[in-house]
């Protein structure tokens, strides 16, 4: 590395304006805390233009979630987002209107069920509940 493309008190791995795969594997754990081995399982599928999505998702902040739980990739694309969000605004209220169970204990996991089936019975997308994607943390 020669010294023009060395940032003063900025790890390179980290720095926000590369976009390599080593690069956005360090930025996504320097956000999440999660391994560095999970996330370049995570992101070595994705396009380069996905992978910076989706880091960049991370590094903004998840509206509906920790930054720990990771998400389906599809959520980032622009072709789905929309459509997903939607769905998951219908199970939430759903889920607030007692039509998913009213137990107080496994409302994210109902609710991402019926997500899920929504999702592929209607629109015929295969999408991965956070659980799916982070089976190491418990929740609800």
């Amino acid at each position: 590395m020669n010294q023009k493309n060395w940032l003063p008190h900025q790890d390179n791995m980290t720095a926000p304006k590369e976009s390599s795969l080593a690069t956005l594997v360090m930025r996504l754990r320097a956000v999440t805390g999660i391994q560095v081995l999970v996330c370049k399982t995570v992101l070595e599928p994705l396009s380069d233009q996905h992978r910076l999505w989706y880091v960049e998702r991370f590094e903004e902040g998840l509206s509906w979630f920790g930054s720990s739980i990771l998400i389906d990739p599809i959520e980032v694309d622009p072709e789905y987002s929309g459509l997903i969000e939607t769905i998951r605004l219908e199970a939430r209220n759903k889920l607030n209107a007692g039509e998913l169970g009213d137990g107080r204990r496994g409302r994210s996991v109902r609710m991402w069920g019926w997500m899920k089936n929504e999702l592929y019975t209607r629109h015929n997308i295969a999408w991965r509940t956070p659980w799916e994607m982070t089976p190491w943390i418990a929740i609800d």
